[in-house]
């Protein structure tokens, strides 16, 4: 016969509900943070509420030292004042836990822990429990550790290691993923910023203009506050252009021997970017060349492995540049030698952005591979929370592959290399679906896409894909540029032997004397007042070149400031 529960049992299970509940509240918050600092501060003033009398505090591990740990959030008296100190390993607990990614407990330690022991006040118990994480194709890894901290020796309860132990299982998932989409945002941001400077350095072909495009460009990508561009010719670099604020720049024209000055050294002759930073020695010429500032990196720029030019980012804080700012500049630099080069030689801008474009198909390739295993469980049973970062940065990663279509598709129309799949096709049809395609987008600004059709099929012989995607471009400037709510109407017409699709908007209207600029290659319209879209300046130079390509024409049939625009797709009616 099975024994009644006595008041005992009762209580057990009472606890382990009252554990249940408190591990889902805990672990509530984190599903919904997307970077890490974040994590391990709400992680630690969580882990705090578990169970009542403890302190917690998460620490991380340094990539750069692995001997010491860096203490990125904490709760209670002990732990909070110490946010953003390092621990240095050996000796401590933590070490004994990275080294066996197991658990360690300690009911002594104030004495068997160094960094306890410096404490004002330190803990008596301590329960310390690995931030594990599978990595692909390795083996497990350990972010940090999660502690728990008593200021008594009772230690915990079996029930209560098990929840500790579990959310520091959650932490470590929660870290995970945060430091992935942190990468992905990094990357996409790189590449963003690659995709930037290709489309504003490509689109002049004045050398001057490309350098001062660039050290403008750079400045804002780093938030340098002196950018210089030198070139290397012998043994001296000569500077072409300087940008500052809040500073000096470098002289025009004014030369620096490269023997002279170490960082020149390193940077022209070691092929390799090097930082000098406030502390470190510096002798006159180096004084001479950073004058005011507190932090100066120079990034030589390599063409067929030899240092052509170097480019100069100071800062007058005492902020170095980071990793980060090197990847940014690293990349940047490359954009920039290959947009000189073909500045100088006058004529191959077009190859230019091909190459680019291309460039960075991979780069999104890996990304969206990223993420698609995220989602398919790859890394392991994908929690709903990440439903919503995850499709963020899908999202990103889609604009930015269609940028890298328009700079393809743009190149290939200014060379006449664009193919063309014609068929007899239904130009209504093809309405209909384009304002299909645009109502997601339009539901999410709150705008209205509307269809009216004053004839019945419209047959015309063209690529459907192209006229897809000029019927895109057309419904989607509408919806960007409009200042109150969206509103675009698409009309299908007969006018004698053409089919025409005029695409109607409320939005701010353009100047007449820009109705044909804004076909140009790379032209945008900037309103301050207005504030700055999103753009590369190359849909409406992509539309007009597609519907061309159809034998068709695409022009502004009216437009004025205030006042909305109507463009007018064109193309001949099949059998006329």
């Amino acid at each position: 016969m099975a024994r009644a529960p006595d008041a005992g049992d009762v209580e057990e299970l009472a606890r382990a509900q009252r554990h249940l509940e408190a591990l889902l509240r805990c672990s509530e918050p984190l599903h919904a943070l997307t970077d890490s600092a974040s994590v391990a501060r709400v992680a630690a003033e969580q882990g705090a509420t578990l169970i009542p009398g403890i302190e917690c505090a998460v620490a991380m591990r340094d990539p750069d030292d692995r001997t010491v740990l860096r203490i990125a959030g904490g709760a209670g008296p002990t732990f909070t004042a110490r946010i953003g100190r390092t621990v240095t390993l050996p000796g401590t607990l933590a070490e004994r836990v990275l080294a066996t990614n197991e658990p360690v407990e300690s009911r002594n330690a104030a004495v068997e822990s160094p960094v306890a022991a410096s404490m004002p006040e330190p803990p008596d118990t301590a329960r310390l429990v690995p931030l594990l994480v599978s990595e692909p194709g390795a083996q497990t890894v350990s972010l940090g550790v999660i502690g728990y901290y008593r200021h008594n020796r009772d230690g915990f309860l079996p029930e209560e290691r098990r929840l500790l132990d579990e959310y520091g299982s959650r932490v470590a998932g929660a870290l995970h993923r945060a430091r992935l989409l942190e990468g992905a945002t990094r990357t996409a941001r790189r590449l963003r910023a690659g995709v930037d400077v290709a489309i504003d350095l490509g689109s002049s072909l004045d050398p001057r203009q490309v350098i001062r495009r660039l050290i403008e460009r750079i400045a804002t990508a780093v938030d340098a506050h002196r950018t210089s561009f030198g070139r290397v010719d012998g043994e001296v670099v000569v500077i072409e252009d300087s940008h500052a604020i809040g500073a000096e720049p470098v002289a025009r024209g004014s030369t620096w021997r490269i023997d002279d000055i170490p960082l020149l050294r390193a940077a022209v002759y070691d092929r390799r970017p090097v930082q000098i930073g406030v502390g470190a020695p510096r002798d006159a010429p180096t004084v001479a060349l950073m004058g005011r500032m507190q932090h100066t990196l120079v990034m030589p720029l390599l063409s067929e492995r030899q240092t052509v030019a170097v480019l100069s980012v100071s800062r007058l804080q005492d902020v170095a540049f980071d990793e980060e700012a090197l990847s940014v500049l690293q990349q940047i630099g490359i954009i920039a030698v290959l947009a000189l080069r073909n500045a100088r030689l006058f004529e191959a801008r077009r190859d230019f952005m091909n190459m680019a474009a291309h460039e960075l198909r991979t780069p999104l390739t890996v990304l969206n591979g990223y993420v698609s295993m995220l989602r398919d469980g790859t890394f392991g049973p994908p929690s709903e929370r990440w439903t919503p970062p995850l499709d963020m940065v899908a999202g990103k990663i889609g604009e930015l592959s269609r940028l890298v279509d328009d700079l393809l598709i743009g190149a290939r129309l200014e060379r006449d290399a664009m193919s063309s799949n014609p068929q007899d096709v239904d130009l209504v049809g093809l309405v209909h679906a384009a304002v299909e395609r645009a109502r997601p987008r339009a539901a999410m600004l709150r705008g209205h896409v509307e269809v009216a059709i004053e004839a019945g099929m419209l047959p015309v012989r063209a690529d459907p894909d192209d006229l897809g995607r000029v019927l895109d471009n057309l419904i989607n400037n509408a919806l960007t540029y409009s200042d109150g709510t969206p509103w675009v109407r698409l009309t299908a017409r007969r006018r004698g032997g053409m089919a025409q699709v005029a695409v109607a908007d409320r939005g701010r209207g353009i100047a007449e004397e820009l109705h044909e600029r804004v076909f140009e290659q790379f032209y945008r319209i900037e309103d301050p007042q207005a504030g700055y879209n999103l753009g590369t300046g190359l849909g409406l130079y992509i539309s007009r070149g597609l519907a061309e390509l159809q034998g068709g024409s695409l022009q502004v049939e009216r437009s004025s400031p205030g006042e909305g625009s109507v463009f007018v797709l064109e193309l001949p009616l099949l059998g006329d």
